[in-house]
């Protein structure tokens, strides 16, 4: 497989080197490395992606307060602090977190 880079560094890659043709004009060739450098997510991505994540694990928080609602349950301090911590990451509050705070149980009873 060889890879391409075209002039906005957008990395292209072809099984057959006689396809050269359909590249994008000033497409150059560059080596294996290069090209998995260029292809790789940058921290910014990286970030971004743990930003939706949390943001899904928090939308899941609302099933568990109706639940908690609908069986006459408080809803639980260690699930307010599961919120709260996902809220911080979602907001970009909390920049340093690397992984999503762990899940409590589901509340008994609900």
């Amino acid at each position: 497989m060889s890879y391409f880079k075209d002039t906005n560094n957008k990395v292209h890659w072809l099984d057959d080197d006689s396809y050269t043709y359909l590249l994008p004009s000033g497409s150059v060739l560059i080596a294996s490395d290069e090209a998995q450098s260029l292809l790789a997510p940058t921290p910014d991505e990286i970030h971004q992606a743990f930003i939706a994540t949390a943001q899904t694990a928090l939308d899941k928080t609302d099933a568990v307060a109706i639940r908690c609602l609908k069986a006459g349950v408080a809803f639980p301090v260690e699930w307010q602090s599961y919120v709260s911590a996902l809220r911080n990451i979602v907001s970009v509050s909390d920049i340093t977190s690397t992984s999503l705070p762990v899940m409590p149980s589901f509340p008994a009873g609900t």
